[in-house]
């Protein structure tokens, strides 16, 4: 079982919270769909002074309308994505849907500590990695964001992501070393 003391794992419905509970040692939140209550974001605004909050919702659009609307009300809570094709059971998707170590692998890679919203990252280092403005830059985009935990960003999410995540320059250089060793391997 993974501990993650004063931590709270926001989830989308009662049968996400009891997969995650199965496995993680924490607080689990539901906010019942995407008609997330007053009554939740309050409780995880006043909850957020001594918990760090990790938004763990499916990997679909209601998904992300409800990772949106909490980081309109929270400070600095944390992202973890799971891939779509890895959960996906049955014709449905969702975070009950994935596996323990999905599940397990997006927990890893959060930072251990809270992010801040001070990051020097500018659209110009975008530009220059090819994370932007080149033909294969989403696809660049969608392998870094799945090394680095950040969902599947278009340029401008990206640049918030890893500013807010105090991600450095060097880390995204070294995945995409990665990246460009893989894709210049004959096949």
């Amino acid at each position: 079982m993974l501990e993650l003391p004063n931590t709270i794992i926001v989830v989308e419905g009662a049968t996400d919270a009891a997969f995650i509970k199965s496995f993680v040692d924490c607080e689990v939140v539901v906010t019942n769909g995407i008609s997330v209550s007053r009554e939740t974001i309050n409780y995880l605004k006043h909850a957020q002074l001594q918990k760090q909050i990790v938004i763990l919702t499916d990997p679909d659009v209601p998904g992300k309308k409800i990772r949106a609307r909490l980081d309109k009300h929270l400070e600095s809570p944390l992202h973890c994505y799971i891939k779509k094709e890895n959960s996906t059971k049955n014709g449905k998707v969702g975070v009950a849907e994935s596996s323990k170590e999905e599940i397990l692998a997006a927990l890893s890679k959060l930072p251990k500590q809270k992010p801040s919203k001070q990051g020097k990252w500018k659209t110009i280092n975008l530009y220059e990695l090819g994370l932007i403005g080149q033909s294969d830059s989403k696809v660049k985009r969608i392998y870094l964001g799945d090394k680095l935990g950040l969902g599947y960003p278009n340029g401008k999410l990206i640049l918030k992501r890893l500013n807010s995540l105090n991600i450095s320059l060097d880390q995204v250089k070294e995945v995409l070393k990665e990246y460009e060793n893989e894709n210049s391997e004959p096949r």
